[in-house]
């Protein structure tokens, strides 16, 4: 067992022997920091410790500790700091003024948080990951929709573009076709009344007509290929755009959003498998009587789905980050411990963060002794 004790912010590595021996001497008091086998409590704690002589803390009854709770001040004594620290509704990074001096909570001697990560999460905090993730959701979300809408458009050009030239080609072999049966009618007026002025003046202009009409048309028609190219093009582009238009529209553009569904009963030292939905979660309820510790672990499920677990005392965490008392990272296998849990219910939610797939897992909670 490795024990090591804090000693103004100097970790020295002491053997068991060795730290009742100072407790003995009254080198130490019951809120000596200690860290046993990486884990921070106090000497106090330590099952069998005497403390020989009346230790002093470091710190006197009569300091004043002022905290911010969601930037609002507040003043509380040593030991409802303690009591904070416990229940994990302040964190090592809380600001705290200690008789007018700035600092965190990890400054004070014999502080122990409730709340333990099973790894550190990578250079972010879980709401800096959080707001990541909801900027790239909605920044997503409107990029279908506004890419959607602008293919769209841009195709309807395209197949107006071809339904004009298709139109003008038309036009103009109607014209050529009115000049033949111009022609047609001149020889049937000269085969009929014989070759007389006024018929073969009629001839000669319907015969004019045709070729001023063919060569138009030789001048002005549109290749066939052209035609078909901006119909397929226009048809396809305009196709795929209202998918990316609907598919903004379907993509969630927060970053968590759970349906309201009945909680899971959840009993100690029994694992409780289910399927989370993506993009969605499920909650469990537990009820314990005692204040031993509480872990609550997660694991058998997928890490492409990312899981987080949610945490609150008395009522179900929701999906604003500063309601819940305790988060998890999110590892393929993760677990939160509350220190000194409160008597009565804690409502646990587990999110999938992953759009597209769901998956199952097994939480199980436990009591140490």
């Amino acid at each position: 067992m490795a024990i090591s004790i804090v000693i103004n912010g100097i970790e020295t590595p002491v053997t068991k022997q060795e730290l009742f021996d100072m407790a003995k001497r009254g080198s130490i008091s019951p809120d000596t920091v200690i860290i046993v086998n990486g884990v921070r409590s106090t000497a106090g704690r330590v099952q069998g410790i005497d403390f020989g002589t009346a230790a002093t803390t470091h710190e006197k009854h009569d300091t004043r500790y002022e905290i911010l709770l969601h930037n609002i001040p507040a003043t509380v004594t040593r030991e409802q700091l303690f009591d904070l620290a416990a229940k994990g509704i302040i964190n090592p990074d809380t600001p705290v003024t200690v008789n007018g001096k700035l600092g965190t909570a990890s400054m004070i001697d014999g502080i122990d948080f409730g709340i333990v990560f099973v790894e550190k999460l990578d250079d972010k905090s879980e709401h800096q990951q959080q707001s990541a993730y909801h900027q790239t959701a909605t920044t997503t979300k409107s990029r279908c929709i506004s890419i959607g809408l602008l293919l769209m458009v841009l195709c309807a050009i395209v197949c107006g573009v071809g339904y004009n030239m298709d139109q003008a080609n038309g036009e103009l072999a109607r014209n050529l076709d009115t000049g033949q049966r111009s022609i047609n009618i001149a020889n049937r007026n000269l085969n009929r009344g014989g070759y007389t002025d006024e018929n073969v003046r009629e001839a000669m202009n319907a015969i004019d007509q045709q070729r001023q009409s063919r060569m138009s048309m030789e001048r002005n028609s549109y290749s066939p290929d052209a035609i078909l190219a901006c119909y397929t093009l226009g048809g396809t582009g305009f196709v795929i755009g209202f998918v990316l238009f609907i598919v903004g529209l379907i993509l969630p553009g927060s970053v968590i959003k759970t349906k309201p569904r009945k909680a899971i009963p959840l009993v100690l030292e029994t694992p409780r498998t289910a399927r989370v939905r993506a993009r969605s979660g499920i909650v469990y309820v537990l009820d314990i009587s005692d204040t031993r510790p509480l872990i609550l672990m997660l694991e058998g499920y997928n890490a492409l789905n990312r899981l987080r677990i949610y945490v609150k005392y008395g009522s179900p965490p929701r999906s604003r980050l500063d309601d819940c008392h305790y988060i998890s990272n999110g590892t393929t296998e993760q677990s939160i411990t509350i220190g000194k849990p409160s008597t009565g219910r804690y409502y646990i939610t587990i999110v999938s963060l992953n759009v597209l797939r769901s998956c199952r897992c097994t939480l199980t909670a436990t009591q140490s002794s």
